[in-house]
């Protein structure tokens, strides 16, 4: 039980330090507390998606059909983040270019 409070720790360690480096990155670009914000929620997103999908099954007896269809599911959850994110990015190039 330690072991795993350990490893979650160390996991949201180095989300804040991936967050902190692309603050500091992005200091001077205008919009970047939104983008930030989108960028976050969107990985808030990804988490709750994969704990309401694989936790049900760390149980005993689950079929591998199951597995895979919450492998399914977690597939689109991340195809759908990158999606946003691929267009987020689009549209912030757009923005910047329009000013």
């Amino acid at each position: 039980m330690f072991g795993s409070a350990i490893i979650v720790f160390r996991e949201s360690l180095e989300a804040a330090l991936l967050i902190g480096i692309i603050a500091a990155a992005t200091r001077g670009l205008t919009g970047r507390n939104l983008w930030l914000a989108i960028g976050i929620g969107a990985g808030l997103v990804v988490l709750g998606g994969l704990a309401f999908n694989l936790v049900p099954l760390c149980r005993p007896g689950v079929t591998v059909r199951a597995l895979f269809k919450a492998a399914g599911v977690v597939l689109i959850i991340l195809a759908v983040v990158v999606a946003l994110a691929i267009g987020s990015a689009h549209l912030y190039a757009i923005y910047l270019t329009n000013q």
